[in-house]
């Protein structure tokens, strides 16, 4: 076992000298909007209406692998519970200048805080992510559609391309 370990590190070590690891602060309206959806004006807008979370990628040429999770604080007002999630992604990004351009795919798990129980549910989700690369750092805005992964679910899901918005600033540290 000792060598199969050492074996994959060998192996993996000069692969991830060509990669890029990011990582960083983000923050994501929660309301879903879509391209048809009228945007709400500034004084509708609360800080009980953003998740917060952090931000990590790994990118390797085109292919990227991300990982996106987000605390939601409860509304007792409307009787949502505080919440954890986490999005993990696969996909491919292409850099243009200084531009990134990036789409995945994956599962992502959600955590609801019930005063009884914690209650987890899977499902999937598509994440389309447009970073500008400023050096080592990148600020990113992440546009999340929460789908269904099976074919008829992700068909759906770019039929009604309602999801969340989100923002965050990665920080290279590979």
């Amino acid at each position: 076992m000792r060598k199969l370990l050492m074996s994959v590190a060998i192996l993996l070590l000069p692969l991830l000298s060509f990669a890029d690891f990011q990582i960083g602060p983000t923050i994501q309206y929660k309301t879903p909007i879509s391209p048809d959806s009228q945007i709400p004006g500034k004084n509708s807008i609360s800080i009980n209406d953003f998740s917060f979370g952090a931000d990590a990628r790994l990118n390797l040429s085109l292919f990227q692998a991300a990982g996106y999770g987000l605390f939601t604080p409860g509304d007792s007002t409307i009787n949502r519970p505080a919440s954890a999630k986490l999005y993990l992604d696969g996909g491919i990004c292409v850099d243009i200048a200084i531009f990134r351009l990036g789409v995945g795919i994956g599962p992502n798990f959600i955590f609801n805080f019930n005063t009884d129980a914690i209650s987890p549910q899977v499902n999937g989700n598509i994440r389309f992510a447009f970073d500008v690369m400023l050096g080592d750092i990148a600020v990113s805005a992440v546009y999340l559609i929460e789908a269904n992964l099976t074919p008829s679910g992700v068909h759906s899901a770019f039929h009604d391309i309602s999801g969340q918005l989100g923002l965050s600033v990665l920080f290279k540290i590979f």
